[in-house]
């Protein structure tokens, strides 16, 4: 999703500590539907990086008053959710040239704490340059450690719903039966139309088998995930190191792919 020139948009950081999604998943929907968020992320922490539990990023659009100087803007986009976790937001601080890649971030020096979450990370930048993109670093279900030999499911619905939260709820049972690590929820206009929706796309590695070649493991893994999803798909293609399932079409799920490495569409 491309937000627009004339919108702001703020980044939220939060950190739940928990091994259940749904407690991590409740804690971002409660913070989404307060904001208003118009796209969510939620995904496990790597057991090896510095936090626990999960990471959620939320990304709210500000629109920009008319004849509004872009640094009160920004100030304004953020200062609602300083607020709201008792930060003082005098103290943001603008990095780069706004009109090109520059952006406003609120450095934390503690971390607030609210509602079972912490809030660690707080920015904001003009739209018309943010592109969505699914995680190109997925980590395994039940934080344990990555392996390379690990292969990368990735997921994608459409869910004829606005608002991320309730899309959240929809997807339920596709988040629990491809174990995802990492949810990624953007809401989306159809070209030239009024039709509103929400892209899902879900993603997490699954360990391969012992001896198994890379081609088997893929086919097993696709395989696998049809079942899970309730598919009526055919055989899958097996093609550059990749699994894509033939589905039949109709259904709110979209595509699903099996890789032996990491998701490519993840850029810098």
């Amino acid at each position: 999703m491309r937000f627009q020139a004339s919108e702001i948009v703020v980044s939220l950081g939060l950190n739940v500590e928990t091994e259940e999604f749904a407690t991590a998943a409740g804690a971002a929907a409660s913070v989404a539907g307060e904001f208003g968020a118009a796209a969510m992320e939620i995904r496990r922490a790597d057991p090896e990086g510095g936090r626990k539990g999960f990471l959620v990023t939320l990304f709210v659009s500000v629109p920009v008053a008319e004849g509004e100087p872009l640094e009160a803007a920004l100030r304004r986009a953020v200062s609602p959710v300083a607020a709201r976790y008792g930060v003082d937001s005098g103290g943001l601080e603008f990095r780069g040239d706004l009109a090109a890649l520059g952006y406003a971030e609120l450095p934390l020096w503690q971390e607030a704490e609210a509602d079972g979450h912490v809030l660690y990370s707080l920015s904001a930048e003009p739209g018309g340059r943010q592109e969505l993109r699914t995680a190109g670093y997925v980590t395994r279900p039940g934080f344990t450690p990555r392996a390379d030999s690990d292969l990368i499911i990735r997921v994608h619905l459409r869910i004829p719903v606005a608002d991320p939260v309730r899309a959240l709820e929809l997807c339920g049972p596709e988040i629990e039966a491809t174990d995802a690590s990492f949810v990624q929820i953007v809401s989306a206009r159809v070209a030239g139309s009024a039709e509103e929706y929400c892209e899902v796309a879900l993603l997490s590695a699954v360990p391969a088998l012992d001896g198994e070649d890379a081609e088997a493991g893929l086919r097993r893994v696709a395989g696998t995930l049809a079942g899970r999803l309730g598919l009526d798909a055919g055989p899958p293609a097996v093609r550059d190191r990749t699994a894509v399932l033939d589905i039949r079409p109709g259904g709110r799920v979209e595509s699903v792919a099996v890789r032996v490495e990491d998701d490519p569409l993840y850029e810098d």
